[in-house]
């Protein structure tokens, strides 16, 4: 396997450094950010309903998980760790799978939604003739938008997906040849060589046993 890159000849070493990087400060100040407004509800600063508070919770919890993966994965980067690397990969699969859900979901509900309830919510009690044309011209153009937004935020975390995964095998191939050079037993591959035991022949090798050099067969051999 080849050595994979990010942009043009940039290693996707490269890619995966700003990648995590990234996803860490953001998750991380979000994680942040929600921790802080748990902490003043339980001080009773400000006051959460029941289902906003496990809401906060559950985006806590993941935005958490997901800074700390992130972060792995940019220590992996830098030291080169497959570990890491791979962990990250996994990671940025699974939040895509749940990316593509969620967006056709939104994108259905968009394209099934009444266009006179996205013009009611634009007027906003409006009786401006200019901004009623307005509404009521601009809505399928936002709505493409909307969409366009959507795709291209999908093709751009499958390009992640791609760069950070890429790295992580051509870092699994190095290890694996680095395994074979330097003879490591514990190295596990449906390459490895297969041990011979003593009563193995080669497949190309002709028997070249002699039929009378026995006792029997020998010549000169004289029966009483």
């Amino acid at each position: 396997m080849g050595r994979a890159h990010f942009l043009f000849c940039l290693p996707a070493r490269l890619g995966v450094l700003l990648f995590s990087l990234g996803d860490f400060a953001v998750t991380g100040c979000l994680a942040a950010l929600l921790w802080i407004i748990l902490v003043r509800n339980q001080n009773h600063d400000i006051h959460l309903s029941k289902p906003l508070l496990i809401s906060v919770i559950t985006l806590g919890v993941i935005s958490t998980i997901i800074a700390l993966v992130s972060f792995a994965g940019f220590i992996g980067a830098i030291f080169k760790r497959v570990r890491g690397v791979r962990a990250f990969a996994r990671l940025l699969a699974w939040l895509l799978g749940v990316q593509i859900i969620l967006s056709i979901l939104y994108i259905v509900a968009i394209l099934l939604e009444p266009k006179s309830e996205f013009i009611k919510q634009c007027e906003n009690g409006s009786t401006d003739s200019k901004v009623v044309d307005t509404c009521t011209n601009k809505i399928t153009e936002v709505k493409g938008i909307t969409i366009g937004i959507i795709v291209v935020a999908l093709l751009l975390h499958s390009y992640e997906v791609y760069v950070v995964g890429a790295y992580a095998s051509e870092l699994e191939q190095k290890e694996f040849n680095r395994n074979i050079i330097l003879g490591n037993s514990n190295s596990k591959s449906r390459y490895a060589a297969v041990p011979v035991g003593e009563d193995a022949k080669p497949l190309t090798a002709p028997d070249m046993s002699y039929p009378y050099t026995d006792a029997a067969h020998g010549y000169g051999h004289h029966h009483a």
